[in-house]
């Protein structure tokens, strides 16, 4: 337990491959999990285009991640404090736009 405080204390966020997320909450344990909420989702490709490992890991820096909640409530940050109100609103846009598409369907939905 002690190494695993440690680990946690080290990073600011967990990066995991997506093939294998499921499995790293019980691998990381509980106080990466409290302190990180949900290790973020990479895809490695080796496509022939020499992106693989180092692109992955910079789409998952520049992003934002959205957990589907239970509940009507979900939050999501949009911006950082140096950005224009333009920038912001631009990618609230977009945020609205991704999660409209991801949301569960409701029983009125599907009627």
């Amino acid at each position: 337990h002690d190494q695993r405080r440690t680990l946690a204390a080290l990073y600011d966020f967990v990066l995991a491959d997506e093939r294998i997320l499921p499995m790293v909450g019980k691998a990381l344990g509980k106080s990466i999990m409290r302190k990180h909420q949900k290790p973020v989702p990479i895809r490695i490709r080796r496509d022939g285009r020499g992106e693989g490992l180092p692109h992955a890991v910079a789409l998952a820096l520049r992003g934002t991640y959205l957990t589907v909640p239970r509940g009507d409530c979900a939050s999501v940050t949009a911006g950082l404090t140096g950005m224009s109100a333009e920038a912001v609103a631009e990618n609230a846009e977009e945020i609205v736009r991704a999660a409209l598409g991801r949301r569960p369907k409701s029983r009125a939905d599907r009627a």
